[in-house]
């Protein structure tokens, strides 16, 4: 009789900052060092690819300054590829002529004194959204938000804290 085996492989991402929560819980401390693989930072021509090469296939040109200030960001800040996609969608849309173009890029980010672009762009649309909300629905995304964190104390600052679905439904009956 063949019994066919199931093997599971688990694939779990993270950065050097999530270790530190890690280490808080044994059991999890246990499964996330067993058999480790570390991926060293993208290097300067790999970040510039994932810059380019999806808009080449289309073929749509980036401007080379806009290249040069994105890859040194990220180089500063290895974390922040997943903010790198937003921005890229964001200047996808501002496109003209199959050109992604410096002054489209320039304004980006910039306002309500963001420290960068990555993390400006993200704030802008976020704030271009909350605006658009009635003030009820700016008191129910606020106590959202504020389920969403964690004070912690010493080093850490505020946490993410995972919601339950229990949690979120309860808040929804409150609010809306």
């Amino acid at each position: 009789v063949f019994q066919p085996t199931i093997q599971n492989t688990w694939v779990i991402t993270r950065t050097s900052s999530d270790l530190d929560v890690a280490y808080s819980y044994p059991d999890l401390w246990a499964l996330l060092t067993k058999d480790p693989l570390g991926l060293e930072p993208m290097s300067k021509d790999s970040l510039e690819e994932i810059i380019v090469n999806p808009a080449k296939r289309f073929g749509v040109k980036i401007d080379s300054v806009i290249v040069d200030d994105l890859i040194k960001a990220l180089t500063d800040r290895p974390s922040s590829v997943a903010l790198l996609e937003f921005v890229m969608w964001k200047l996808w849309e501002k496109q003209t002529d199959k050109e992604i173009r410096f002054h489209d890029y320039n304004d980006m980010g910039t306002k309500g004194g963001s420290t960068g672009r990555l993390d400006g762009v993200l704030a802008e649309h976020a704030d271009e959204l909350y605006g658009k909300l009635k003030s009820d629905e700016e008191i129910q995304i606020r106590r959202l938000f504020l389920k969403l964190i964690d004070p912690a104390s010493g080093s850490f600052g505020i946490l993410p804290r995972r919601v339950s679905k229990t949690e979120v439904e309860e808040l929804g009956k409150e609010c809306w």
